[in-house]
């Protein structure tokens, strides 16, 4: 369905629920979303978006703005955290730092150069992972104290072919830097992996076994690294 609003054409989607009022939702492809009862007719849709023309009207434009704005100046990749897609930014400051905004990354730096670049990425993605990491460790810490073994410490560097480590005599696990651009749930499963080795040393079935007890979802985690 297609409707015409001061001469600029919209796609309109409709979803039917049992529901007593009707929502509206756009989106910046210029696609109205409404949500109806199945017993409202198509008129009464196209007469309440004709009630909200305006406010449609300006969201379209103050989205298109905000999406023009995001994107001046962006002269660096796209970056993701956390899974998020994310568009980067490099700004020239006396202080080597990030600023996170929305879907923008901006990177700070004394010098357009790439060491600088990722010297100033690396200082705010440890701290950043490392919270992460500590939220994520009470379940495991819990299941390690259920089998009496040492909580490990934890730390964070860049890896070139491995997600993560554990060295069971130190009950020490470091974690890969690069984790940081994937999905939470793939974060945790390294992290639960290095744990079990802490129980099981070695890549035995009794060490899958151990994984997917308490983790049954591991493999789709474990697919989502690339």
């Amino acid at each position: 369905m297609k409707i015409l609003l001061d001469n600029q054409e919209f796609n309109v989607e409709i979803e039917r629920k049992r529901i007593k009022n009707m929502y509206l939702r756009v989106r910046l492809d210029r696609t109205l979303f409404i949500t109806a009862h199945p017993s409202v007719p198509q008129h009464q849709i196209e007469a309440f978006i004709e009630s909200r023309k305006m406010w449609i009207l300006k969201t379209i434009q103050k989205e298109t703005q905000r999406e023009a704005q995001n994107r001046k100046g962006l002269n660096g990749p796209i970056l993701f955290l956390l899974g998020e897609k994310k568009y980067v930014r490099y700004e020239l400051s006396k202080r080597s730092h990030v600023l996170l905004d929305d879907d923008i990354i901006t990177f700070y730096v004394p010098e357009m150069n790439d060491k600088e670049i990722m010297k100033a990425f690396q200082n705010f993605a440890k701290p950043y992972l490392m919270k992460i990491l500590e939220i994520q460790r009470v379940r495991w810490d819990r299941v390690m104290e259920m089998y009496r073994v040492e909580l490990p410490s934890i730390k964070i560097r860049m890896m070139t072919s491995k997600w993560g480590s554990c060295l069971v005599g130190k009950s020490e696990i470091t974690m890969n830097l690069s984790l940081i651009h994937y999905p939470l749930e793939c974060i945790d499963y390294v992290l639960w992996h290095e744990y079990v080795h802490l129980i099981v040393p070695n890549h035995s079935k009794r060490f899958y076994d151990l994984l997917a007890h308490h983790m049954p979802e591991y493999k789709k985690a474990k697919d989502k690294l690339v």
